[in-house]
């Protein structure tokens, strides 16, 4: 594992290395201590190359339920936080759910697809970070997968708080 980087493939049995990109992918067994590991149905799994997406953790049980991560570095750092869903109609009723997603006491998103990702710089304010999936009444939540990459903190000029992503643009010539 890089320095600084935590990959985890939510639901996943074992840790492993994506040779497709290099990441190596931990369990989320050390982070969170509720839900059930499920995998998307063999229809979604089989045009899918990355690994991370097949697996996920659903949270059937409770309102709130929380992953924390203690980054090495922890309070006072910056991180890009990645959090990516794929509902891939795991339990075959063809509904994708729709749930809150929480970044310690903060809204961050709602869910609103099948297949979504969402990425926030945050700056620590302690030594760990809570993601929290929050049920309202529209489905079981989910996680596929959780990123946290350490950023050079002199890059963003905050002391405190999150830079949310709102587009991401491709501004390079298309290949011909």
């Amino acid at each position: 594992m890089e320095a600084g980087f935590i990959s985890i493939d939510c639901g996943a049995p074992n840790k492993y290395l994506d040779t497709q990109y290099q990441i190596n992918y931990e369990t989320d067994a050390d982070y969170v201590d509720t839900g059930e590991n499920q995998q998307v149905s063999t229809d979604y799994a089989h045009g899918r190359n990355v690994m991370s997406s097949k697996n996920m953790r659903i949270f059937p049980n409770g309102t709130r339920n929380c992953y924390t991560v203690r980054p090495q570095k922890g309070k006072g750092n910056k991180y890009l936080i990645r959090a990516c869903h794929f509902y891939g109609n795991y339990d075959g009723q063809n509904v994708v759910p729709i749930f809150d997603v929480y970044i310690d006491t903060n809204l961050w998103y709602t869910t609103i697809s099948d297949d979504y990702c969402q990425e926030i710089i945050y700056s620590l304010s302690r030594d760990y970070v809570q993601l929290c999936l929050i049920k309202t009444g529209n489905g079981i939540p989910l996680l596929s997968t959780l990123e946290i990459r350490l950023l050079d903190g002199g890059i963003y000029p905050f002391d405190l708080g999150a830079l949310y992503m709102r587009e991401r643009y491709a501004l390079g010539m298309p290949n011909e």
